[in-house]
């Protein structure tokens, strides 16, 4: 029977996280590889499996297709790429530069599934860059309520779910330790060194990051960093009234 009951749940898995481990059982679907290759692939196969529960349950109890499922990574891969380093991780980044702890894209590009039967339709996909603070008021909005009235980082993806163009969304800041970076539009400022130094990338064309175009741009390059430290600024206040 259909329930009636609204629910919020949010599950936090460890797997791939490191320590990497896995059942036996799970390590036994890739015979072909070795011990910590199967750990890893085991425990993100633990997760499907789980995963696979939780919607079966959904549609067994006929709550799939109002119900909404948001699901993505916190960062990018773990260790190194490279199998003879004692750091290897079996994650991959793609072409995209960096790894976890990295500002890069391959420490914050990672793949992000919604699944909404009741408004999204079956296999649609997006390019649209997204961050886990849109999920906030994405909730908001498709309950119908009143967005929170402090400042926040994220936006309402209920139009882009609705088939709706929302290529022009609000810039996003990141900022771990000295790297900052912040994202408007195709373009992409960043520092790993507290501002001592800068790159600006075209991610549209260079999602590599390998072309740093700073030199012949600096004025965009400097309105986007005045951007990014009035951002800084309104995230240093959030943290002073939550203390």
């Amino acid at each position: 029977e259909t329930s009636r009951q609204p629910f919020f749940s949010v599950i936090w898995t460890h797997g791939p996280h490191r320590p990497v481990v896995a059942s036996q059982e799970l390590r036994e679907r890739f015979p072909d590889m070795n011990e910590h290759e199967q750990s890893y692939f085991g425990s993100i196969a633990d997760i499907d499996d789980q995963l696979g529960r939780i919607i079966q349950t959904l549609k067994e109890t006929h709550n799939y297709s109002r119900t909404l499922i948001w699901f993505c990574s916190d960062n990018g891969p773990e260790g190194t790429a490279d199998k003879e380093d004692e750091n290897y991780g079996p994650g991959s980044a793609g072409v995209f530069r960096g790894r976890k702890r990295s500002l890069y894209e391959g420490g914050v590009r990672v793949p992000g599934v919604i699944s909404y039967p009741a408004l999204i339709e079956s296999g649609a996909r997006s390019s649209l860059p997204s961050v886990t603070s849109d999920i906030l008021p994405t909730i908001f909005d498709l309950l119908g309520f009143s967005q929170p009235s402090r400042p926040i980082d994220g936006v309402s993806l209920l139009p882009l779910m609705s088939g709706e163009d929302m290529a022009h969304r609000p810039p996003i800041g990141s900022q771990s330790g000295k790297q900052a970076s912040w994202v408007e539009g195709k373009w992409k400022l960043i520092t790993q060194d507290g501002g001592e130094t800068w790159e600006l990338y075209d991610l549209s064309s260079d999602p590599s990051e390998q072309s740093n175009l700073i030199e012949g741009n600096e004025s965009r390059a400097q309105q986007m960093r005045i951007s990014l430290d009035e951002w800084r600024k309104s995230c240093n206040v959030s943290a002073a009234q939550g203390r």
